[in-house]
């Protein structure tokens, strides 16, 4: 998607903004994936845009939250997994609730979480975290920790009620 186009999505999705309102900052590729990253002069919010030619997804830039526990597989109830949640800090502390988006690649992807951590989407932000029969839950803690996410104890006992 060309910068004009998702200047109109962003549009589109935040009211009271124009295209002029926001500046794209940056442009990467993640294999056939780009991550961009727009400035809204206005508010000063920052945003990253991630996708490929056929979907595009808008994300609050910034520090995210996780989640990490043990929950019920959704597929086989009789099981219990590891299960993974994020959320970004701005939209937590401004909105008290959960980004609905999905988002494993992009926290895959802009956290550089280990090749051994695999994320199987359950619902939206929500995941089953794969992991190798050698590591813990407190390995993928530590992992997670390591790439930059934060642990936030107010999200936790949200998220805890749910999974």
């Amino acid at each position: 998607m060309a910068t004009d186009e998702i200047k109109e999505m962003l549009v589109d999705r935040y009211d009271d903004t124009t295209e002029k309102d926001w500046k794209r900052l940056s442009k990467k590729k993640y294999g056939k994936h780009e991550v961009r990253t727009f400035l809204n002069k206005q508010t000063n919010e920052t945003f990253w845009v991630f996708g490929d030619a056929d979907d595009e997804a808008i994300h609050p830039a910034g520090d995210h939250l996780y989640y990490l526990g043990m929950g019920e597989n959704p597929w086989k109830r009789d099981e219990q997994v590891i299960v993974a949640a994020f959320n970004p800090l701005s939209y937590w502390q401004n909105d008290g609730c959960l980004w609905d988006q999905h988002c494993g690649f992009y926290i895959s992807t802009i956290y550089n979480l280990p090749a051994w951590i695999e994320l199987d989407e359950a619902c939206e932000n929500q995941f089953i975290v794969n992991i190798p029969k050698d590591k813990t839950i407190g390995d993928v803690k530590t992992a997670f920790e390591t790439a930059g996410l934060i642990f936030d104890q107010a999200f936790h006992d949200y998220m805890a009620k749910w999974i």
